[in-house]
């Protein structure tokens, strides 16, 4: 019972973080290309996008506690382990954000370097949850078609991973495009969690 109810709230979170990330571009309707989500975490506005990110690290930890349960397999212990360090990562992105460092001064201060490690724990966490998850949590041709979304929002993300010359506006859309991705896979899950536990 307290499964479900993490559950429902780690559902209604991942929805409330698609809906403010998506508010929040519309409210900055010229930087839907080429620029990262990230940015959207200074200035007008981003007390929205904090405020989701924190919405979205629940939710990362509540859906993380119901996977772990008297007699799982390990690789519903582990998934659990990382959504919960994956949520700190999230929370920790959310405010440790400064504006680009200018060409001028390119040098990566703290909090630069605290937001981008943060930031690819949270991505590599969800993505390595995914790919553990998703050949136990659905059968037949289901199973089939969320492993090719996996893949494909793991395409996306090699894309929009940084390189050594980059720069926000090269990688703005793909990131964006791989942030949906994984959190609808997240929400994909959670109702297959639910559904499961319905008819039991």
């Amino acid at each position: 019972m307290r499964q479900r109810w993490f559950a429902r709230i780690a559902l209604a979170g991942f929805a409330w973080f698609l809906a403010s990330a998506l508010g929040v571009q519309m409210m900055h309707p010229a930087g839907v290309v080429a620029t990262p989500v990230s940015a959207y975490l200074h200035g007008p506005h981003s007390g929205w996008l904090q405020a989701a990110c924190d919405v979205l690290a629940v939710s990362l930890v509540m859906l993380g506690a119901c996977f772990p349960r008297p007699g799982s397999p390990r690789h519903e212990s582990v998934a659990g382990i990382l959504l919960a360090i994956t949520g700190v990562a999230v929370a920790l992105v959310a405010y440790s954000y400064s504006p680009w460092p200018l060409p001028d001064n390119p040098g990566m201060g703290a909090r630069e370097a605290i937001h981008k490690m943060c930031s690819l724990v949270a991505f590599l966490g969800v993505t390595i949850v995914m790919f553990l998850e998703t050949p136990f949590r659905w059968q037949g041709t289901r199973r089939a078609r969320v492993m090719l979304f996996a893949v494909i929002v793991l395409v996306v993300e090699l894309l929009a991973a940084p390189g050594p010359r980059y720069t926000p506006k090269d990688y703005g859309i793909l990131e964006k495009l791989a942030i949906a991705g994984l959190v609808v896979w997240l929400i994909e899950c959670v109702m297959t969690f639910l559904r499961a536990r319905n008819s039991q």
